[in-house]
């Protein structure tokens, strides 16, 4: 009885997440492509019909995916925004804590890339998810809202075309996304592996961010 129990536990109370755990690891062994509602069970040790109790379709099963890598995105990027060093105050202004923070959460979030390459892109190709789901949207927003945080503590210097802080938002978020993705494809070039990551984005976030905010942590 006590074996039947664990059994009837571990189908029908954990098999959701033993299956997106499953998927993960296929994604990140086999890449994208190997992904299928088959091949999940079979990496679960269930049978081939057992995904049907809670995905309609490959594409729900990639949405559970998806979600859960953007809330270790979150994770993570919280954690390094949390950990980043105070400025010293010897080369940058009263904001150097929050440039400080924004170099933290890029180096995560180009990190993650670089750790997850298939997961992130996975991530980032809705055509393969359902986008309207409202745990991946919940999840997605968690790592977006650090970075509009983040970008806040740098005013926007553009034409005021768009509202409030959104060019600042997009300038971060295209920055280290851009980053993300040339740097998984091995597309950065051999001086950028040379100085490596930190150091390379320090002098990137500098040079753009940092123009016209003097009085905002840049040196």
């Amino acid at each position: 009885m006590t074996r039947q129990c664990s059994d009837e536990s571990y189908h029908h109370g954990d098999l959701k997440n033993a299956l997106v755990s499953a998927g993960l690891s296929i994604v990140e062994e086999q890449g994208i492509k190997a992904l299928s509602l088959r091949a999940c069970a079979a990496r679960a040790e269930v049978s081939h019909a057992a995904p049907k109790n809670h995905f309609e379709n490959l594409a729900g099963l990639i949405t559970a995916i998806a979600t859960r890598g953007f809330r270790q995105f979150a994770v993570e990027l919280r954690a390094s925004i949390e950990a980043a060093p105070a400025g010293d105050g010897s080369n940058c202004g009263p904001g150097c804590d929050a440039f400080s923070r924004l170099q933290s959460a890029a180096v995560a979030y180009v990190g993650f890339a670089q750790s997850n390459p298939q997961l992130y892109q996975l991530m980032y190709s809705p055509e393969m998810f359902n986008r309207e789901d409202p745990d991946l949207i919940a999840a997605a927003c968690e790592g977006y809202n650090l970075l509009q945080e983040l970008a806040a503590s740098f005013p926007n210097s553009g034409s005021g075309n768009l509202p409030g802080n959104l060019a600042g938002e997009l300038l971060v978020w295209s920055l280290v996304h851009g980053f993300a993705h040339l740097s998984i494809h091995s597309m950065l070039g051999p001086t950028v592996r040379e100085l490596g990551l930190q150091p390379t984005i320090l002098d990137v976030f500098s040079s753009i961010i940092c123009t016209d905010q003097k009085d905002n942590g840049c040196a």
